[in-house]
């Protein structure tokens, strides 16, 4: 019984640290990854045969750059997250078939989940912060060339929907690398792989990533969709000269 409690402890932590050195793993690499799903993202629209959904994407995909700094801390946090509840529902399910059935408190892993996304969800919030006049322009660009301010929000649901996309497939290298680990560790030890995701809370984490990230995109750009086109981008060149027109110090 003591042998089987160590394995098991030693199967989890080994699944674990795989999945955390899987998501930094992901994290650096992060910046090459992205153009290529939303590559994917934009024929994956185009052959949906949705206008605004091809229009969402090729914006999305020329802010590369600006989006790779908001996926990446989401990805981060979801793979990290979903890694834990990955390992701790298989541990429980090995401890199980061992015939040493335990029942996990879970409270430490969900609060230290609910912090990660927490500040994931802060970091991004700060990146479209930082590019508020630049959507603002986008938009007021959009609407001078025949889109509706409905079209508008529309095409930023899409984009948004697509940023968690991406993240969420970024979180899944992790979970997956975790996932197998266990798998194979646990073949070992109670003779057939056990992984348990919890695909439920991946979809909901992805669905929560989405509404988050279009309610803050359109909380900065509601106020400018009210305004005439003419005025918004005056208002932006105006900004845009202010900002250059100011003294450069140098120490």
């Amino acid at each position: 019984t003591l042998a089987f409690g160590q394995e098991a402890g030693q199967t989890f932590n080994s699944a674990l640290w795989a999945g955390i050195i899987a998501s930094f793993g992901m994290y650096i690499l992060v910046s090459m990854l992205i153009p290529i799903l939303l590559g994917i993202g934009r024929v994956v629209r185009r052959l949906c045969g949705s206008a605004t959904g091809v229009l969402a994407a090729r914006s999305a995909k020329a802010k590369a750059a600006s989006n790779t700094n908001t996926i990446a801390p989401l990805a981060l946090a979801m793979g990290l997250s979903v890694t834990l509840l990955t390992c701790a529902r298989s541990y429980g399910r090995i401890l199980a078939l061992g015939g040493h059935p335990k029942s996990l408190n879970y409270a430490d892993s969900l609060l230290l989940i609910t912090m990660l996304c927490i500040v994931s969800l802060a970091t991004s919030m700060a990146v479209i912060a930082l590019s508020n006049r630049s959507m603002v322009a986008d938009q007021a660009l959009l609407r001078s060339i025949g889109l509706s301010p409905r079209r508008v929000i529309r095409m930023y649901l899409w984009q948004s929907l697509q940023l968690a996309a991406g993240a969420v497939i970024l979180s899944l290298i992790p979970v997956a690398v975790s996932a197998s680990v266990f798998a194979a560790k646990s073949a070992a030890l109670v003779g057939i792989p056990v992984a348990e995701i919890p695909w439920p809370g991946v979809i909901g984490m992805g669905t929560a990533c989405w509404l988050a990230l279009f309610l803050i995109q359109f909380t900065q750009i509601r106020p400018a969709l009210h305004r005439s086109v003419a005025d918004t981008i005056r208002t932006c060149w105006h900004a845009r000269n202010i900002i250059q027109k100011e003294p450069q110090w140098e120490p």
